[in-house]
């Protein structure tokens, strides 16, 4: 299967104005909480695809804009797009879950002689956790965008809750898109 690949201007000016700003104003290590960022946005993306991939659903295009990223596919069937959209949500999931656990554990165990105030990998660690809750949170919102360019898009919770109700036959019209992502 092909499709294209699409980096909006936004995308670019957005994360190279945040990874710019970031090594200039905040050093390396903000630059790599930003890198980050963009790492699970397009990991997130990359789930829906393999999704997609799986089900047999044809993938028109991936675009990513400022505000995150959209896998946009033929999807046929409503018990496909439940799974597909799920996924996104999963894949952030299991970074905040991972991220989040680890400073949960550090902040329990304290290990001996480890100063949590002046330490910037636990910052770091801190920083990533509290983006990648806001990520997850904002990716399971019910919110509902109408674009005149590519219609309704919904945020990957939301649109999984709502394509679980509809039968085949109340499909729109074979088209969804994988969620606008934050």
């Amino acid at each position: 299967m092909t499709y294209k690949i699409n980096y909006t201007i936004s995308f670019v000016i957005f994360w190279g104005l945040a990874l710019g700003f970031g090594l200039f104003a905040g050093g390396l290590l903000t630059f790599a909480l930003v890198a980050m960022m963009i790492l699970v946005l397009i990991s997130h993306e990359n789930a829906h695809l393999k999704q997609c991939l799986k089900r047999g659903v044809k993938v028109n295009s991936v675009t990513f804009t400022a505000m995150g990223g959209m896998v946009d596919a033929d999807i046929l069937y409503a018990n496909d797009a439940v799974p597909i959209l799920a996924a996104g949500v999963i894949d952030t999931g299991f970074y905040t879950f991972v991220f989040g656990g680890f400073l949960a554990a550090l902040y329990l165990i304290r290990p001996h002689n480890f100063n949590f105030a002046m330490n910037p990998w636990l910052n770091l660690l801190t920083s990533t956790s509290a983006s990648l809750v806001v990520m997850f949170i904002t990716n399971i919102l019910p919110i509902t965008y109408h674009s005149k360019k590519d219609g309704i898009i919904s945020t990957d919770g939301w649109g999984a809750v709502r394509y679980s109700e509809l039968r085949d036959e109340l499909w729109n019209d074979g088209r969804c898109l994988a969620g606008m992502d934050r």
